[in-house]
């Protein structure tokens, strides 16, 4: 079959063309390569410096792929937003029982409570952002590409605006705040948010009203 979009040919059961980006259900099987033709006819009026009308795609030499894609929206992000959940919960359960003892102590106490509240919500506001983030990047909206940039940036810098929270809390008290933790978690969310940033940042034609096609 061919993609209506682009115009090349795919496999019969691609969820989404390969070149494009764009979904099956916007696709229709074709006995020809007649538009194949036409969008190499349209490549040609753009190497030319010809105008063409608004609505035609530009169709450029560039071919991203989309495993990457596909497995953030079929697995790493819903597996994020369940398990996250689960292990911040636990995480926060045992530092409760170990240093606080009761819930109630964990968001009154004197030095650090008002910084652990905020430091949760915080945190929502992250899990909030990916989940509306997956929403739009499923359906390729422009807002989708918007949301995920935003929650990679916030990632990287989430254990930096995490640690200045608690900095001014410790330094009234004439505590010592540990860095150590702080650096390690921000070298490794940057590590996983910095490349993914570079990742969509190629590919930010297909989240736009009007596509760049690949031929």
């Amino acid at each position: 079959m061919y993609c209506r979009k682009c115009g090349k040919a795919i496999e019969g059961d691609s969820e989404f063309c390969r070149y494009c980006g764009a979904k099956v259900d916007s696709e229709i099987p074709v006995s020809n390569s007649s538009l194949e033709d036409e969008f190499s006819d349209v490549n040609k009026q753009y190497s030319e410096n010809q105008s063409f009308d608004k609505g035609t795609f530009i169709a450029v030499k560039m071919q991203p792929l989309m495993k990457w894609y596909k497995a953030l929206v079929r697995f790493f992000i819903p597996a994020a937003l369940i398990l996250r959940p689960i292990e911040s919960f636990g995480n926060l359960q045992l530092n409760i029982s170990q240093y606080y003892g009761t819930w109630g102590d964990y968001f009154t106490h004197p030095i650090d409570g008002i910084p652990n509240t905020l430091n949760i919500a915080l945190w929502l506001f992250g899990m909030f952002l990916l989940l509306f983030a997956y929403i739009g990047i499923k359906k390729f909206t422009e807002n989708g590409y918007k949301l995920i940039v935003a929650f990679f940036i916030f990632n990287a810098i989430y254990p930096i605006a995490s640690a200045l929270i608690y900095i001014p809390s410790y330094t009234k008290a004439g505590l010592d705040f540990d860095y150590g933790p702080t650096v390690t978690q921000f070298i490794i969310n940057s590590i996983v948010s910095i490349p993914n940033l570079i990742y969509f940042k190629k590919r930010r034609f297909l989240f736009s009203e009007e596509r760049v096609l690949n031929i």
